[in-house]
């Protein structure tokens, strides 16, 4: 029995391995306590980070997008660019997130984020037509909502990358690596 196990461990080792770069981030998110995603979508000009503001035209060209990159089924995504007060929020799936999986669920947790922001703040967001004319700038005034966004409209957003750090008590957080 334990020469069977180890035979088919050794086996499904083996196939692991042999499908090469499409799987480190599986091998990552299974067997590391702390690693590195990324998020790249095709485009004819090459590969660049994922547009937060018009994701979902990109959606179907996410470079390696079925892949298992996550295999807790909850993770806390840290969202700090361009909040002065981040929020860490739960989000969950059934098996864990696949690339794909991942990104949508950020998508939809800045798209929360920034309405929730709307919502509770009293300084409304200056038109980006009226912003050089009133203060010389296309960047986004600052509001006074829940997370104090500052600095950029979610379409300036560019979802590069995360960091995936999985905790002592088993709890997984993703930091991610958004540019403007």
């Amino acid at each position: 029995m334990a020469k069977t196990m180890k035979y088919i461990f050794g086996i499904l080792i083996s196939l692991i391995l042999l499908t090469g770069f499409l799987c480190k981030d599986l091998l990552k998110a299974t067997f590391s306590g702390s690693y590195e995603i990324e998020f790249e979508v095709s485009s004819e000009q090459g590969s660049h980070g994922v547009f937060l503001g018009n994701y979902t035209s990109q959606r179907e060209r996410l470079r390696a997008a079925n892949m298992i990159v996550v295999t807790s089924n909850e993770v806390i995504v840290s969202v700090t660019y361009p909040l002065n007060s981040p929020a860490n929020i739960e989000v969950k799936s059934d098996y864990g997130f696949t690339r794909i999986q991942l990104v949508d669920a950020i998508y939809e947790t800045y798209q929360r984020v920034y309405s929730e922001e709307e919502e509770t703040s009293d300084i409304s967001v200056i038109p980006i037509g009226e912003r050089m004319e009133k203060i010389g700038l296309i960047n986004r005034n600052t509001t006074n909502g829940k997370y104090r966004i500052w600095g950029h409209d979610l379409q300036d957003l560019v979802l590069e990358g995360a960091h995936v750090y999985k905790h002592e008590d088993g709890s997984v957080q993703v930091n991610l690596y958004v540019g403007s």
